[in-house]
């Protein structure tokens, strides 16, 4: 397992009095964190089971159809 550590301030009273924690948190194995921003455009750009007309495709990768027919030859 990996481990993350953090540091946490907290402001206990009006005095100004900081309470620190030295905190580990386990990753399990096979197991990461990933930025929320990065999650979503990883599953937005997700293909699994998808079925593209050929304007889709030309549409996704700003190419003409012309240009799939020479890359085939």
């Amino acid at each position: 397992m990996s481990g993350l550590n953090i540091l946490v301030e907290v402001e206990a009273d009006s005095n100004a009095t900081k309470l620190n924690l030295n905190v580990t948190v386990q990753i399990p194995e096979g197991y990461v964190i990933v930025a929320k921003f990065e999650l979503e455009e990883l599953q937005k750009n997700q293909f699994d089971c998808v079925y593209w007309s050929m304007q889709d495709l030309q549409n996704h990768v700003n190419r003409k159809q012309d240009w799939f027919k020479k890359a085939n030859v």
